[in-house]
């Protein structure tokens, strides 16, 4: 979904590097990043970056800090989009945000956008051009900002589309999650790596974006059933060693135990 967002933008306005960010209002959360233009790798500097000046905006706030009108400079250009959420015009980029980003990439002109959904942020493009001439005049803006609207439209739905499906997945494994809020290690209960990252996915109350963290931990969960095989396979063949529940297993000093019975002994 965010890859055809930014290859809509970019094909719209010609920018040279196109960037979007999602935003979680209740959480002050940036959050699934995807550019083009730049290496995918470098948007996790970004989000750090985004977070800790938001971080700072909002300790500010709370203390009363914060000016009157907010500038680009004080807190950077996304704090200013975020809290403003108007479209930021910054044809000269290097003077009016000279940011890391903006001297990294050599950006000559910005364009952000805020993607509203109603009076709901959902997140913010960036549009950046290396050469100034490049750069859209109003007429050309008043089009980004209809795609860009457009665009917190298709965001909505797919968040909501993937709530819905999370919300789903979770109501038919009420009886997995009561298993998961027990005690680790606890006998009788079995150690799945999935339970724990569910429970942590629950306790967030985020489905939408928690759902992936399932995806992942039912993944993950496959090594641990894996393990559990190699475990019975041991036990069939007698190459296990007893002892209490919450200690280690004692060998003899001196004898060197079977490699695959050392695994199978690991609490």
């Amino acid at each position: 979904m965010l890859r055809g967002v930014v290859a809509d933008m970019q094909h719209a306005s010609g920018a040279d590097i196109v960037s979007i960010f999602l935003y979680e209002e209740a959480t002050h959360t940036y959050y699934a990043p995807f550019a083009t233009g730049q290496p995918q790798e470098s948007l996790l500097d970004s989000l750090t970056d985004m977070r800790e000046q938001l971080a700072r905006y909002l300790t500010d706030a709370e203390q009363g800090k914060v000016p009157d009108e907010l500038g680009v400079h004080q807190y950077g250009s996304t704090v200013w989009l975020t809290v403003t959420r108007q479209r930021l015009i910054a044809r000269n980029a290097p003077s009016e945000i000279d940011s890391t980003f903006i001297r990294r990439y050599q950006v000559q002109s910005t364009i952000g956008l805020p993607l509203l959904a109603g009076d709901r942020l959902l997140g913010l493009v960036y549009l950046n051009y290396r050469n100034q001439e490049k750069a859209p005049d109003d007429s050309a803006l008043a089009e980004l900002e209809r795609r860009a609207t457009a665009a917190a439209m298709v965001v909505q739905a797919v968040l909501a589309g993937a709530e819905r499906t999370a919300l789903e997945g979770l109501a038919r494994l009420t009886g997995t999650v009561r298993a998961a809020v027990r005690r680790i290690r606890e006998p009788g209960v079995p150690d799945n790596a999935h339970l724990n990252m569910l429970r942590h996915v629950i306790e967030k109350r985020h489905p939408a974006v928690g759902i992936l963290s399932i995806r992942e931990a039912i993944r993950a969960n496959q090594r641990v059933r894996e393990l559990e095989a190699l475990a019975v396979d041991l036990l069939a063949r007698g190459e296990w060693t007893s002892y209490a529940v919450g200690t280690r297993p004692t060998f003899e000093a001196g004898v060197k135990q079977p490699a695959q019975q050392a695994i199978g002994t690991k609490s």
